[in-house]
């Protein structure tokens, strides 16, 4: 039920943020037809590993999911201007963790819309929130990853992607993501 409503608001705000984006930011493109806002939803699987002080875990496997709204700028140039990313693990029993980040991204790639197949690759900043045991703890957070988009019809993509996050929290705790992810994206 959590899950569910996490990935409700996840849509909705995606949905209404990308909205806005076309009447905010203004773009390259010159032909009407081109688009330049989008949606994507990611899902898929993550490994967490904890480094605290130089020692670092095993890696729990867990659940993760991506919501992101952005911009085109150009047919080499993507901003996600926001992206909710969240990954759970259970790793003892009914113990577990969960992780949330906010962050930005832009994306290098072919993004043309005459192409059907678009690789790319990218980086963002932003903050993330780790909890554990049930006590969260917020901090800066990087990632960067890479792609590759099949253009289906004129207005959704889909295609795998694999996404590295490092969160820097207090007293020296590192959490390091590995995301694989398949995205769904839809562009207006």
């Amino acid at each position: 039920m959590k899950r569910t409503l996490i990935l409700a608001a996840l849509i909705v705000i995606a949905h209404t943020t990308a909205a806005l984006a076309d009447d905010w930011i203004q773009t390259g493109y010159t032909d009407a037809d081109e688009s330049s806002g989008y949606l994507r939803l990611s899902l898929g699987s993550g490994r967490t590993d904890l480094s605290l002080g130089g020692s670092s875990s095993d890696g729990f496997w867990g659940f993760g999911m991506e919501a992101a709204a952005g911009v085109t700028f150009s047919d080499r140039v993507r901003w996600d201007f926001v992206e909710l990313a969240y990954n759970s693990q259970e790793f003892s029993g009914s113990t577990g963790s969960s992780r949330l980040d906010l962050q930005t991204n832009v994306w290098f790639g072919d993004f043309d819309p005459d192409h059907r197949f678009h690789p790319f690759l990218g980086a963002g900043l932003g903050s993330a929130r780790y909890s554990l045991l049930n006590s969260p703890d917020w901090g800066f957070a990087w990632n960067a990853g890479a792609g590759f988009e099949f253009q289906l019809t004129s207005d959704f993509a889909i295609g795998p992607r694999y996404t590295f996050r490092q969160a820097i929290l207090s007293g020296d705790l590192d959490v390091n993501t590995h995301e694989f992810t398949l995205s769904i994206v839809w562009s207006n």
